[in-house]
């Protein structure tokens, strides 16, 4: 791929290449999405987050980042902005070997 240029969000980290093969024009989008994977595993580490948010009758089981997003939508077909929770949680637990470290929660859900 030739490179045209790119650009780098410095809010979100995220660095976008333009560039060009084959008559083609491709976008590339990159983000380190290892915060965020480190953030869930904290997350499903902590059991009293989890007890906490069951105490409230609200309870964080998954952490999607943006990109990962992304990559549900084109490798995968599923977006998980137009799904409903149910739909996401079904999707993940179909697919646990390639998203299991976006749980942030070990217990059942």
């Amino acid at each position: 791929m030739q490179i045209l240029g790119y650009e780098v969000d410095p809010m979100s980290g995220e660095r976008v290449t333009y560039g060009a093969q084959d008559g083609r024009f491709i976008v590339k989008r990159e983000r380190d999405v290892g915060p965020a994977l480190d953030y869930a595993t904290a997350l499903r580490n902590a059991a009293e987050y989890a007890k906490q948010g069951i105490k409230d009758n609200l309870q964080h089981c998954i952490h999607i980042p943006d990109t990962v997003a992304a990559k549900m939508l084109t490798e995968d077909g599923f977006d998980p902005y137009r799904r409903s929770a149910k739909e996401i949680r079904l999707f993940l637990r179909q697919n646990r070997a390639k998203y299991a470290n976006l749980f942030t929660t070990s217990g059942k859900i």
